[in-house]
């Protein structure tokens, strides 16, 4: 039964065409025209809107050949765009997710083997070195004189060995709570990378002198073995000689404690903040505070991976060009940038295509048993890849898209469905909408155009439309 509410529509969109001299017609042979004949019995040849309103208000029954041709009509449509949807949601549209994941995954993999793809570390001097206690364990060894007493390796190795995680905590713990939770942690963090060397020595230059703990533990172990808190070795059973021997080094590795610290304290302060990089590092260091200080002067990180860049290249800038015109090694940076995202695209480019066309051609073998259907579709799929190049202008995404909807889902209008529910979720104000949503959504306009696509225009005197029964138009 057509409603009150259908004509009024109708009027509206009729009116909207023919105010201006177009009429809206069926396209013939199509089923919107064979909808319409359906109502010719009913109003004859006169004007189709007026007719049809005047019949269906005088005698609704008589359209009735009519609403059994639409309710045949709209469950035929429903079905086939259901199946449509459910084809796309289920099938295409996972195939696109998964081409587009193995992209994003080479992607990764060329930008990650980028030369400029460069880790800038900034290293600082650990909180332990600058606690009190500390600074009061070495003050008294800063002045004075303390010779090496060498290596006594039997003695060593009887301090030394076996000692684990847990053994230096308790040998470095003090009555000051502060002192022993940055032990703690240094402790912990160098236990978990087995990164110190007990009796060896921490250098007095470059990066190693904030990375490298060895002095300390060294000194706080020895320190504690002569206090008599070793687990194992019991001093007062030692020989004189032996403790003679450990009382010159904990001297020893206090002074060099101390020294070290006060090469810390001098390094820190220096304006110089980049480590010497190792020839082709994927990874450079730098003065933690001095970097902060370049930086908010006006350096950028951008600047340091030029340089870095250049000088592994053997065509370094000049150091000062860093530290004072940070600015031209930026640019230089932008220009390498720009050659390797290209290179990076095209690569992609490349890539995209032969990732697209396996992967599918992988779905089609596996998902058809039957060998002709196999042979045909893979001809779809070849031809159309074939067609259908990828520039390095294009978002591979979209290119993706285009190439599924368009070779296995051509038969399903996927590539319409797929645009419809991919703008519907991108707009923001359907942020809690879901994939269901947004193919119903689909759904809806695809019929819009598919009625859309049997109608056409012809030119008629302007006029306009009266709805109600009995009305002049």
């Amino acid at each position: 039964m057509i409603k009150e509410r259908n004509i009024s529509l109708a009027a509206a969109i009729a009116n909207a065409s023919l105010t201006k001299g177009r009429m809206i017609n069926a396209k013939p042979n199509t089923p919107l025209a064979v909808l319409g004949m359906s109502m010719k019995p009913m109003i004859g040849e006169g004007d189709d809107l007026g007719a049809v309103a005047k019949a269906a208000i005088d005698d609704g029954t008589s359209l009735m050949s009519h609403s059994n041709e639409m309710a045949a009509m709209a469950t035929g449509t429903v079905n086939r765009f259901q199946a449509y949807r459910n084809q796309i949601r289920n099938y295409i549209y996972p195939i696109i997710r998964e081409i587009i994941e193995k992209c994003e995954v080479r992607r990764r993999d060329v930008i990650a083997k980028s030369p400029l793809n460069i880790n800038v570390i900034q290293v600082m001097c650990n909180r332990v070195y600058g606690n009190e206690v500390l600074h009061d364990m070495v003050s008294a060894y800063g002045s004075q004189a303390y010779a090496d007493p060498g290596k006594n390796f039997s003695v060593i190795s009887e301090v030394r060995d076996g000692l684990n995680t847990e053994d230096l905590i308790a040998m470095t713990k003090t009555s000051y709570e502060g002192f022993n939770e940055v032990m703690l942690q240094l402790i912990a963090e160098l236990g978990e990378n087995q990164s110190y060397n007990l009796f060896e020595e921490t250098p007095l230059m470059g990066m190693a002198m904030h990375t490298n703990h060895n002095t300390l533990l060294t000194y706080m172990v020895l320190k504690a073995t002569v206090a008599g808190l070793h687990p194992r070795f019991n001093v007062n059973e030692a020989s004189s000689e032996h403790r003679i021997y450990l009382s010159r080094m904990v001297g020893y590795y206090g002074k060099r404690l101390s020294m070290l610290m006060a090469e810390q304290a001098k390094d820190i302060m220096r304006s110089d903040f980049l480590f010497q990089p190792e020839p082709n590092a994927r990874v450079v260091y730098v003065r933690d505070q001095a970097y902060r200080n370049w930086l908010e002067a006006g350096g950028s990180m951008e600047a340091v991976i030029a340089y870095v860049y250049n000088y592994s290249r053997g065509q370094s800038f000049a150091s000062s060009a860093l530290y004072n015109t940070p600015d031209t090694l930026k640019a230089e940076y932008g220009r390498l940038s720009k050659i390797y995202d290209r290179d990076a695209r095209n690569l992609t480019a490349q890539e995209v295509e032969n990732l697209t066309t396996d992967h599918l051609v992988s779905r089609i073998v596996s998902d058809n048993e039957d060998t002709g259907i196999r042979s045909e579709k893979l001809k779809v799929i070849r031809d159309y890849m074939a067609a259908n190049r990828m520039y390095s202008s294009d978002d591979y995404k979209e290119y993706v898209a285009k190439c599924v909807c368009n070779s296995i889902g051509s038969n399903y209008d996927a590539y319409f469905i797929y645009c419809e529910m991919r703008d519907y979720l991108a707009n923001e104000s359907n942020a809690d909408k879901t994939h269901e949503d947004a193919s119903v959504i689909a759904a809806a306009r695809l019929l819009g155009r598919w009625l859309r696509r049997q109608m056409e225009t012809a030119a008629c005197e302007p006029r306009y439309v009266v709805t109600q029964a009995g009305a002049s138009n």
